[in-house]
């Protein structure tokens, strides 16, 4: 990826960031909620945390947090909400970036960023480089390449993944896959609707902060009941030695 071309991603995943992170708060709770509960240990590296929109919901949760991202500007923005967050820079398509976290983690969330690497399996092999032993990473990613739109392609989204596409390339780079499921019904229908058919772009979210708040409601259902499709494609798997 060139430099022109990070820094145009920079621009339009900021302002993802910054409509999703007020219109869509209930989400981003129940996300929180979701990914936590597949989390095991103490010590926590969220991988490509961008401007640290989940942190908010995951300090509680009593965890010892790392955000890493390649971005400076995305990690400025990340600093500036002066949360309890160790933040550091390197990047999932240069493993040699990654040095100083050999196997330093309990637990590492990759949340919505392989879909953004042309090599989603050195991304995940870089994530099993820096789990300790047994650990395990809760992995979430865009669901169904028949969605894939023109907002996608604006965010710099490669692709889209199925459960068998997503447990496929963990398996490659060396995880056993222990859960996988789709997550997000409600949301499925949205992008379909709003994204696919209509054409829009994350601006369209601005200032609803009522589909934020349905979309939350309805995922508290879904921390219990499992649909057999989504938006999203959710697998919690393990390094094995």
């Amino acid at each position: 990826m060139s430099s022109s071309d990070k820094k145009r991603d920079d621009e339009s995943l900021t302002e993802a960031y910054d409509i999703t992170e007020v219109s869509c708060r209930g989400f981003y709770e129940e996300k929180g909620n979701m990914l936590s509960s597949l989390l095991e240990g103490k010590k926590i590296l969220e991988a490509g945390c961008g401007t640290g929109s989940l942190f908010k919901y995951l300090i509680d949760k009593k965890f010892d947090l790392t955000g890493v991202d390649y971005s400076k500007t995305l990690l400025d923005i990340a600093r500036g909400k002066n949360l309890p967050v160790k933040l550091f820079s390197a990047d999932l398509t240069k493993k040699d970036t990654w040095k100083q976290f050999e196997s330093s983690f309990d637990s590492v969330i990759s949340s919505e960023v392989i879909e953004h690497l042309e090599d989603d399996v050195l991304a995940l092999e870089i994530i099993y480089y820096v789990l300790k032993p047994n650990g395990v990473i809760v992995v979430d990613t865009p669901a169904f390449n028949f969605l894939y739109s023109r907002n996608d392609k604006k965010i710099g989204h490669y692709r889209r993944y199925t459960k068998k596409s997503l447990k496929e390339i963990l398996e490659k780079a060396g995880f056993k896959v222990e859960k996988i499921r789709y997550w997000n019904l409600i949301g499925f229908f949205g992008w379909l609707i709003y994204f696919k058919l209509l054409n829009n772009y994350y601006s369209f979210l601005n200032k609803k902060t009522w589909m934020g708040n349905i979309l939350g409601k309805f995922l508290k259902i879904e921390s219990k009941v499992t649909f057999p499709f989504g938006l999203t494609v959710l697998a919690k798997a393990r390094k094995v030695e």
